[in-house]
């Protein structure tokens, strides 16, 4: 499923969030999700990054 970041709230992990890639307007694709949910493997300009529920929750995507 392709879609498009279109924000990071801000959080205590806002800054590290950035750090890894999720810049608004970076296209993205979920990979995988953890057997119990409780994390998700997404593809961000070809790279792998495997977020936590928590962490995953400060993004806003919109689906192309």
């Amino acid at each position: 499923m392709a879609a498009t970041l279109f924000s990071v709230n801000s959080g205590q992990s806002h800054r590290e969030i950035r750090h890894m890639g999720r810049i608004p307007g970076t296209g993205m694709s979920a990979a995988r999700m953890a057997p119990l949910k409780d994390s998700v493997s997404q593809r961000i300009a070809r790279k792998p990054l495997a977020l936590g529920d928590s962490e995953a929750d400060f993004s806003i995507i919109v689906l192309d």
